[in-house]
């Protein structure tokens, strides 16, 4: 099930899905590229990417969520500055 993409650039876009594989859940984040050489839009998946159970997900809200404070908490400003 889709649950939400963007575009990264106009030859890559970042695809959040929820899937089920041998009857257990995963949330997947994959980086899709254009394979169509300009001819169209031809999306296919990367092997960039992350899978991670339904079970873990609040696991990795954790850490997005102590990214985005020190983000906002420097000013925006890039880690190591």
């Amino acid at each position: 099930m889709l649950l939400h993409e963007f575009h990264k650039s106009s030859t890559e876009k970042v695809v959040v899905q929820l899937r089920e594989f041998r009857g257990r859940r995963y949330l997947d984040l994959r980086i899709y590229f254009d394979a169509s050489y300009g001819l169209g839009q031809d999306w296919r998946p990367s092997k960039k990417g992350l899978t991670v159970s339904v079970e873990d997900v609040d696991k990795l809200r954790t850490g997005v969520d102590r990214a985005l404070s020190y983000i906002y908490c420097s000013g925006g400003a890039a880690v190591g500055q």
